[in-house]
């Protein structure tokens, strides 16, 4: 079981991903907003961070950039859901996969983090 922080504005979705995560056998715990995440990842890394980038706040992006500016957090899995189809900035970031909101359901979404998690 592996310990996944989702961050997203989106309460329906926040939660849509979280149960999906749970059925797949994950720890997860969430926040609405970069800020909520900054308080997460200070109680301790996740294996993996779902990130939504548009949020208020606190960015996605802004979040982004503080953890690959930590030592601690620098080499963490990131995994970025969004409503746009690219996202330069987060890509020079160093996040792992960039999912499309659009084209892809919760459970969908957790699929693939699954299949990365496990190394697939």
């Amino acid at each position: 079981m592996a310990k996944v922080y989702v961050v997203d504005d989106d309460t329906g979705l926040r939660t849509a991903y979280s149960a999906a995560l749970s059925k797949l056998g994950h720890e997860v715990e969430t926040a609405s907003d970069g800020l909520e995440g900054q308080k997460l990842l200070a109680k301790g890394a996740p294996d993996l961070l779902l990130l939504d980038m548009l949020m208020p706040n606190l960015d996605g992006i802004g979040l982004l950039r503080e953890i690959r500016s930590d030592d601690k957090n620098k080499d963490l899995k990131v995994v970025v859901v969004s409503n746009f189809e690219s996202m330069p900035e987060a890509s020079e970031l160093g996040v792992l996969k960039y999912i499309s909101k659009l084209q892809h359901n919760p459970e969908d979404v957790a699929s693939q983090v699954d299949k990365l998690i496990k190394g697939d």
